[in-house]
């Protein structure tokens, strides 16, 4: 999910000649020509330690090599390394994932994977922005997957679209579907249950 596409990103910018640093958990396998810088404390999903212990531990042991990137994308939850890379007049990019709208602090230089996300982000903030928040920057960049890394071995490629996530509105499965009406060519849904 999330971290995949972050490693194709990193991937992505590394092929175009960017010199790229990933800063992820111990263990993650960065992709070819990416430096990995280990954050010393990771939650790995669990409640404890929390993201802000985490991300807060992780700005303490890498402070020097933060201050030498000429620009952060900030794909954490709370932002913290981009918050602070904004309050010293410094670029940061921030991917939002989920509902956590309100990080960084101020939005700035966000961005969305969706229209839906990027409606319910700026919805989110109304609060915010009425009470002399600054405007948002709030841009839709679609998430790109490498679809052969998800194909099987041995086998050619076929005509049909795949949708392949979270039974959810916002998702798109409706658009897939009239997508497949529209074209004709065959649809093939498969996704996780939101009742768990």
């Amino acid at each position: 999910g999330d971290s995949q596409i972050v490693l194709d990103l990193c991937w992505a910018l590394a092929e175009l000649g960017h010199t790229v640093t990933l800063n992820a958990p111990e263990g993650t396998k960065p992709p070819p020509g990416v430096r990995l810088a280990v954050m010393p404390l990771s939650s790995r999903g669990k409640a404890s330690p929390s993201t802000d212990d985490c991300e807060l531990a992780n700005i303490e042991s890498n402070r020097e090599l933060i201050s030498m990137q000429d620009v952060i994308h900030d794909a954490s939850v709370n932002k913290r390394v981009a918050e602070r890379r904004h309050a010293h007049g410094l670029p940061a990019i921030s991917t939002i994932w989920g509902g956590h709208a309100l990080h960084p602090a101020p939005p700035r230089n966000v961005v969305a994977c969706s229209h839906s996300q990027r409606a319910r982000l700026l919805k989110g903030l109304d609060d915010y922005m009425n009470e002399g928040g600054p405007s948002v920057d709030a841009r839709v960049v679609h998430c790109g997957i490498d679809l052969d890394a998800y194909r099987p071995t041995g086998h050619g490629k076929q005509d049909f679209f795949l949708w392949l996530n979270r039974w959810h509105p916002v998702k798109g499965y409706r658009q897939a579907i009239e997508l497949a009406k529209a074209t004709g060519i065959h649809l093939l849904l498969a996704g996780e249950s939101e009742e768990h």
